[in-house]
This record gives structure tokens, C-alpha cells and sequence, in this order.
């Protein structure tokens, strides 16, 4: 009899092993579908973010068409506008009728013609401070918090453009929820450290007049990603137009937007972009970002892993991306 108490005792003890497995099968399973459905969400929502303000960006167009203002604008060809011996380019042969999608646009010394009231750009005065607080653009995330907000500066440019010169446009931005829209880097004393310096205040300090400019961020708090550059020419002798944005910047930006149908490019990193924007993943020699994967081989195929999760403002893109540049 107690021999048979104690296979029974053992039989017991297996089937609880054997339910305390399929148990944690389950759960696990359950975790991962729910992550896979957390994240299906929040594709979905900031998939909705990224196309208010495509229309945005499409409403900035139209008032350009209708009111001409800075697609006649010029630019210098060198970092350090202003210079009249430096050569200059067209706003509109870099841009088209689109936002900026760099702050050098911000921070010239007459500021950006063409704004309109109540969201004035006056004459001599509006720029980004500070001004020279970039080097080359960098698109990962380093120790340093202040440079890591201030470094995505594309997205900082465009939401300025849409704030100051279109209010039609502007009133679209925002319908954007709070959620996707961060409240900028901030001082010491709490002070917006990144800001539009308007005329009528303390140069150099934020006022009442000055805007603070804020991050549009996908659902997983990373900033979205704007491309807008599209004056990059496959020509001999052809010396890319110099700016924060190295060349090979500039060329991969403007075959995206070639790709695209002549739109600006709006995606966001999706669910690995904590990952993904490390300096180990977006550093010089590596390929997660999208130009350093468009680079590594001659048919420009985007197809890093890394890359398969982002969300773009037009679906179809990811498929003319994967295909690569067709000869």
C-alpha cells in the first residue's frame, strides 16, 4: 500500500509539472500576441499621426501655390547664411513648395521671408536658438540628452515651417494628440532650451512672444522622420549642395522622394526604434538608417532587418524600397 502511495504521490507530482508547463506555454503565448497587438495599435495610431501631417504638409504646399513666399526664397550654398559672397540656391530647387527639412533655413540672420501674421517671421530677427548648436546631423541617441533631442532636427525644421507660415496648415498639426507631441527639451529652471527667438524679447531668451518648439513623436516616443531634400543630381563634376546634411544624404533623400512620387518622406523607426537609434546600430559604418541602408549596396535595396518594422506615411513605399534603384 505505500508503494502505491507513492507512485501516486509521483503521478500527482508529474501532472502538476506537466500543468505548470503548459501553463507558462500559454502565458507565454498570450504576452506574445498581446505585444504583437500592443504594437499592430500603436502602428495603426501613428500611422493616423503621420498622416496629419502629410496633410499638413500638403495644406503648406497649396498656400505656397496660391501666395508664393519662401519656394522663391534663397539659400546659401554653404553653412553660414547670409554671406552675399557665398553661392546661392533656390529654396524651391531644394525643397519644391515643401516645408524645410533642416534648420539652416531657420537660422539665417534676416530669418525666413514669407510668414504671416499672427505666426510672424518678422524681418531680421526669428531664428532657432541657439543657432549654432548642431554639428553634421547625427540620427542615434548618445549620452548626452540636450544633443539628442536637439540632433532630429528635420522634424524640428518642418514643425516650425507649419506653425509660422501656414495657419491653415498649422490648425492641422493641431489635431495631433498630446501624446505625440513632446514638450522639447527644457532648461535647468524648466526653460525651453530649443526655441523660434521672435523679435520684441531678449535675444537669446525665450519670451512670451518666442515659440516653443515641440517633437512629433510616434507611439513608441521616438521622433518621426522627415525627408524632404530633392536637388541631388547623377551628373559628372556634380558637387552636392553643402549643408548639415552630408551628400550622401542629400542623395538618398532625393531618390526616396524620386520613389515617392515627388512627396516628401514620413516615417517613423516603429516598434525596435529604442533599439534601432543606438550608436552601435546608426553609426558611421553601420546600415540601420534608412540612407546607411540605401547606401550599402549599388541597387540601393532598403532591406536592413532593422528596417522591416518602420511605418511610413505612404504603405506602398516600403514595397519601391525594397526594390531597390532600377537601373
Amino acid at each position: 500500500m505505500l508503494g502505491i502511495s507513492h507512485l501516486r504521490r509521483a503521478l500527482t507530482l508529474v501532472e502538476l509539472l506537466i500543468v505548470i508547463v503548459v501553463i507558462a506555454i500559454l502565458v507565454s503565448a498570450v504576452l506574445v500576441a498581446s505585444s504583437g497587438f500592443i504594437n499592430k495599435s500603436r502602428a495603426n495610431n501613428t500611422q493616423a499621426v503621420l498622416q496629419l501631417v502629410s496633410d499638413a504638409i500638403q495644406q503648406f504646399k497649396t498656400d505656397q501655390t496660391a501666395k508664393p513666399t519662401i519656394s522663391s526664397a534663397s539659400q546659401d550654398k554653404k553653412p553660414g547664411l547670409g554671406d552675399p559672397t557665398k553661392t546661392k540656391v533656390f529654396y524651391s530647387d531644394r525643397y519644391g513648395a515643401y516645408p524645410p527639412d533642416e534648420l539652416e533655413v531657420f537660422t539665417a540672420t534676416v530669418g525666413l521671408p514669407g510668414s504671416r501674421t499672427p505666426r510672424t517671421l518678422a524681418p531680421g530677427g526669428a531664428v532657432i536658438h541657439p543657432v549654432d548648436a548642431w554639428d553634421a546631423m547625427r540620427f542615434y541617441k548618445d549620452q548626452d540628452e540636450a544633443r539628442n533631442r536637439a540632433e532630429h532636427r528635420d522634424t524640428l525644421a518642418l514643425v516650425v515651417a507649419l506653425e509660422t507660415i501656414s495657419e491653415s496648415a498649422s490648425s492641422i498639426l493641431d489635431r495631433i494628440p498630446d501624446r505625440n507631441r513632446t514638450q522639447g527639451l527644457l532648461d535647468q529652471n524648466g526653460v525651453p532650451a530649443v526655441f523660434l527667438d521672435r523679435p520684441g524679447g531678449t535675444a537669446g531668451q525665450f519670451d512670451s512672444g518666442d515659440l516653443q518648439i515641440r517633437h512629433i513623436v510616434d507611439d513608441w516616443g521616438n521622433p518621426i522622420n522627415y525627408l524632404a531634400q530633392r536637388d541631388w543630381k547623377d551628373e559628372p563634376g556634380y558637387e552636392p549642395i553643402q549643408s548639415s546634411n552630408h551628400g550622401s544624404w542629400n542623395e538618398a533623400s532625393t531618390e526616396f522622394i524620386r520613389l515617392n512620387g515627388g512627396q516628401p518622406i514620413l516615417f517613423s523607426w516603429g516598434p525596435n526604434g529604442q533599439d534601432q537609434l543606438t550608436a552601435e546600430a546608426m553609426g558611421a559604418e553601420a546600415d540601420a538608417s534608412l540612407v546607411g541602408d540605401f547606401e550599402k549596396d549599388d541597387d540601393h535595396v532598403v532591406n536592413n532587418p532593422l528596417n522591416d518594422d518602420n511605418v511610413y506615411a505612404n504603405p506602398g513605399l516600403r514595397e519601391k524600397l525594397a526594390k531597390g534603384i532600377q537601373e
